[in-house]
């Protein structure tokens, strides 16, 4: 755990304050008596320029679209939430000339790796005419823009890579993929798997990441991006699933690209660059889910 005291009373901007990860942070910072604004994400998703009157000291984007069903259906919607919001945010920083920047980003940038084990520097394939794409095109285009303001403008903008994050209540409408196996396993319900569940990934606690963002504010380079996971944490999502409920079946659906779903890909996110800033993952996946299932 980074040592907050940098942080203490500091004015923090929070995009995306209601989600997961927003609240968790706000929860943090309210801890140390941080004095916290925040935005409607609707609002920072149009041409017109943010306005805050009060100086603020760091900002953290963390809003943006979760559903992968709402990427496949509304595509021009979610790239321009994510552009747009990225943008006005970056700007605001500009204007406050803010101590730290942080966008949170998504281990999807990586598209299908040409390796298991990825370092930041490693590229993949992502098919851009696939309107799932919009998601991840859209989050690589806003690290670039990440970039961009810090080489150009000398914005204190960071970037993390964060892997699939949980291990906290979850809520009602939240339907990505643990979430709906904590909740079919609460319910006494068996977990049902649309695909076959080959997809590998690596994982990281809500509270690990809420200690990276903070030790990549205090420690990253601008324009740099860092991977965010628990290297503890590789599974399937077949694996996963088990973990959550002894009980799952299969009802392998015809359009998996319809629904949303991604390809199948493999995936582990390599930390030991944030490491090096000092940062460590202490939750272990059992824990994560034991958390899911209170």
């Amino acid at each position: 755990m980074h040592k907050l005291s940098e942080f203490k009373e500091k004015t923090f901007f929070i995009s995306g304050a209601s989600g997961m990860l927003g609240q968790a942070l706000c929860k943090e910072l309210l801890k140390i008596n941080c004095k916290i604004i925040t935005k409607p994400h609707k609002l920072l998703c149009t041409n017109k320029k943010i306005t805050i009157k009060e100086k603020i000291d760091y900002i953290v984007h963390a809003a943006a679209p979760t559903d992968s069903r709402f990427f496949v259906e509304n595509p021009v919607e979610t790239i321009d939430a994510i552009y747009l919001s990225t943008k006005n945010t970056l700007e605001l920083a500009k204007e406050h000339n803010v101590k730290g920047y942080l966008f949170l980003s998504s281990l999807e940038v990586y598209g299908i790796p040409t390796k298991m084990n990825v370092f930041e520097t490693d590229g993949g394939y992502i098919d851009q005419t696939n309107v799932r794409s919009s998601y991840s095109e859209s989050k690589r285009l806003a690290e670039c823009l990440c970039a961009s303001y810090a080489k150009e403008f000398g914005v204190k903008a960071k970037i993390a890579r964060l892997a699939q994050c949980f291990g906290e209540k979850i809520a009602k409408n939240d339907n990505r993929v643990f979430a709906e196996f904590a909740k079919a396993a609460k319910n006494g319900k068996p977990i049902i798997l649309k695909t076959k569940g080959k997809t590998v990934r690596n994982y990281c606690s809500i509270q690990d990441a809420i200690n990276a963002m903070f030790v990549i504010l205090a420690k990253g380079k601008n324009g740099e991006a860092y991977n965010v996971a628990n290297k503890n944490s590789t599974c399937s999502i077949f694996e996963l699933a088990k973990m959550f409920s002894k009980n799952v079946a299969f009802d392998i659906a015809e359009n998996v690209e319809k629904l949303g779903y991604a390809p199948v890909v493999k995936i582990a996110l390599n930390s030991e660059k944030l490491e090096h800033l000092g940062w460590q993952a202490k939750i272990s996946l059992d824990e994560m889910i034991r958390k899911c299932l209170i």
